[in-house]
């Protein structure tokens, strides 16, 4: 008797103003820090943090002296 596992990859989308998605794969999801979308990251066997990746929102100053048309 065999057993296979396989490592699907896993998703995120989110729609709104500006909808983006991604996959990924040996990442898990966490929690996002304040104001957030998603985080997703991939620790070593000790805890330690090997990767951490994060969508939060941009926000730029606006543009001083020009017109926008």
């Amino acid at each position: 008797m065999a057993v296979a596992l396989t490592l699907e990859n896993a998703s995120f989308s989110e729609g709104g103003k500006l909808p983006f998605s991604f996959a990924y794969r040996g990442l898990y999801r966490t929690a996002p820090d304040p104001g957030g979308y998603v985080k997703v990251q991939r620790r070593r066997s000790d805890g330690t943090l090997e990767d951490s990746y994060a969508v939060e929102p941009l926000l730029l100053p606006p543009l001083l002296g020009r017109t926008v048309r």
